[in-house]
């Protein structure tokens, strides 16, 4: 099987940890090694070993699912990650003007 141009220009400009933090940062649901390692273009073994450092790092949630590892983000580190990027995007005017935008009306 042939990869296309695109996945190898991802694979020749990323590791293999980027690649696997990518791919598993951006799953919607659960997801087993297999999955994540074949979006990522790379072996389970491989794979395995890198999403077991995300969990170490606290990026990932390792779930059992049948027997089976799954891996999702972790909605704090998620939502931390969300805080960091407003914080150095907006200055504090610029936050209370945006959190009156996105105020629900009573």
């Amino acid at each position: 099987m042939t990869e296309s141009a695109g996945v190898e220009a991802w694979k020749e400009q990323t590791t293999a940890f980027d690649r696997i933090q990518s791919v598993a940062s951006a799953v919607s649901k659960p997801r087993s090694v297999s999955y994540i390692a074949d979006e990522a273009h790379m072996s389970e073994n491989a794979a395995r070993d890198h999403l077991d450092r995300l969990v170490e790092l606290n990026v990932l949630l390792k779930r059992d699912q049948d027997g089976t590892a799954h891996y999702a983000p972790d909605p704090l580190h998620t939502r931390m990650q969300m805080l960091r990027e407003l914080l150095e995007q907006y200055d504090r005017d610029s936050l209370i003007q945006l959190e009156n935008l996105l105020a629900i009306p009573d």
